[in-house]
C-alpha cells in the first residue's frame, strides 16, 4: 500500500466530524417536522442547519485545500530534482 494514499489521524478527525456534524443538522431538520406546529420548520432550525452545514463545508474545504496544496509543493520538489 502507497503511504501517500493514506489518511493522517488529522485528516481522519476532521472528516469524521465533518460528517458527524452534519447528520446531526440534517437529525435536527428532519425532526422538526414532527415538533407543533407539525409539517413546518422554524427559522431557528433552519438558521441551526445553516450555521453546521457552514461548519462543515469550511472544514471540507480547508482540508481540500490544504490537501492541494500540498500536491503542489510535492510536484515542485520533484520537477527540481
Amino acid at each position: 500500500m502507497n503511504a501517500r494514499n493514506l489518511m493522517t489521524l488529522k485528516e481522519k478527525i476532521s472528516y469524521g466530524l465533518a460528517v458527524g456534524v452534519m447528520i446531526c443538522g440534517l437529525v435536527l431538520l428532519f425532526m422538526s417536522f414532527h415538533v407543533p406546529p407539525e409539517g413546518e420548520i422554524n427559522s431557528s432550525v433552519l438558521y441551526a442547519f445553516g450555521e453546521i452545514s457552514l461548519f462543515v463545508g469550511s472544514i471540507m474545504g480547508i482540508s481540500a485545500h490544504v490537501n492541494a496544496l500540498k500536491g503542489d509543493l510535492r510536484k515542485e520538489k520533484e520537477n527540481k530534482f
